[in-house]
């Protein structure tokens, strides 16, 4: 099996048990190197702030899954965390939740002349993001439609 179908088969098998706990995985990936790292974030279900002990608690669950049959292979290390204020977006349902939102998003392709533009999250219709922009310079607020499938990757931009 390769690493990212591995991976995808571990990702099956741990949401319901996350769901079923008052979680849900936000993302999973598998870094390589001489010391591979598999990051799971998860966030609570009841949109309370996830802690310490919500990490430690996901993480047994993890070992233990992970004991009974290991999809992924070979040794690495696990890390289980919160995925912080700036939360990536990656699902459709993940634009709508964070509408309003200010957000980053790095294309793929160019759109307007920029591969990295932040603005708010109007939403999305039909797998097109509707972002809220000021136009440079003179600020006048446009709204770009970019395809989902022209994100390389989407944050939320918090205020501090």
């Amino acid at each position: 099996m390769t690493e990212k179908k591995g991976l995808e088969s571990f990702r099956k098998q741990l949401e319901p048990l996350l769901f079923e706990m008052g979680y849900s995985c936000v993302r999973m990936i598998l870094k390589g190197g001489s010391s591979p790292l598999l990051q799971i974030m998860i966030e609570r279900n009841d949109d309370v702030s996830v802690s310490v002990s919500d990490c430690t608690r996901v993480t047994k669950k993890i070992l233990s899954l992970l004991e009974e049959n290991d999809p992924i292979g070979g040794d690495y290390n696990i890390e289980v965390s919160s995925p912080g204020a700036d939360r990536p977006l990656i699902k459709p349902e993940d634009f709508e939740r964070f509408s309003g939102s200010l957000i980053q998003v790095t294309l793929f392709q160019e759109e307007g002349g920029r591969k990295k533009i932040e603005g708010k999250n109007l939403g999305v219709l039909e797998d097109i993001l509707m972002l809220e922009v000021n136009q440079e310079p003179d600020a006048k607020k446009s709204v770009l439609n970019i395809s989902l499938s022209n994100i390389r990757k989407a944050n939320l931009k918090p205020l501090f």
